[in-house]
């Protein structure tokens, strides 16, 4: 089990926060994601070039090789499940120890 940090644009993230979305695309060509990962996604606003602050955890649950769907071989389909949202200067450790997936 490993914690990857990953931007995500507002919209998208939005989404994953309401739980509305439970999927992420992404390149698999350096991160070599797996089942029981955690994505902290974090809000980048594109405009400005920064992080928001925001962020939520979620943790991979069924990985999809990008081929199988028409995409590059280079990108994975990865459904997840919320762990839950992260305020402005909450540990990260704190919130991944309180859901009791993963201990640091």
């Amino acid at each position: 089990m490993r914690l990857h940090e990953l931007k995500c644009w507002p919209s998208p993230f939005r989404l994953t926060v309401a739980d509305e979305k439970r999927f992420e695309i992404r390149s698999n060509e350096d991160r070599n994601f797996e089942i029981g990962d955690f994505l902290h996604l974090r809000e980048w606003n594109p405009v400005t070039r920064e992080y928001t602050g925001m962020s939520v955890v979620v943790r991979v649950d069924v990985i999809v090789p990008g081929l199988r769907w028409g995409l590059s071989g280079k990108l994975v389909i990865m459904e997840t499940t919320r762990v839950r949202p992260i305020e402005p200067k909450t540990s990260l450790e704190a919130v991944i120890k309180a859901a009791g997936h993963l201990h640091l």
